[in-house]
């Protein structure tokens, strides 16, 4: 009973931290000036990088694999 009423009260406190992490990104863009960014295939630049070394890691891990089996 104890856990529930803790687990409960965590949610509920996750839940706040994030209603009021996203009404503050919300409000950010629209004080900030906008950034001349020009985005590749709909990414910013961090995004693009994160998809090819994450491909890159894909492609190494499926060929180890197949060169196992």
């Amino acid at each position: 009973m104890y856990f529930a009423i803790f687990y409960v009260a965590f949610l509920a406190w996750a839940i706040a931290q994030l209603n009021q992490l996203h009404r503050h990104r919300t409000l950010e863009p629209e004080l900030a000036p906008r950034e001349n960014t020009r985005p590749v295939l709909g990414l910013t630049s961090p995004q693009l990088a994160i998809l090819v070394v994450v491909f890159a890691i894909a492609v190494a891990t499926f060929s180890w694999a197949l060169r196992v089996l």
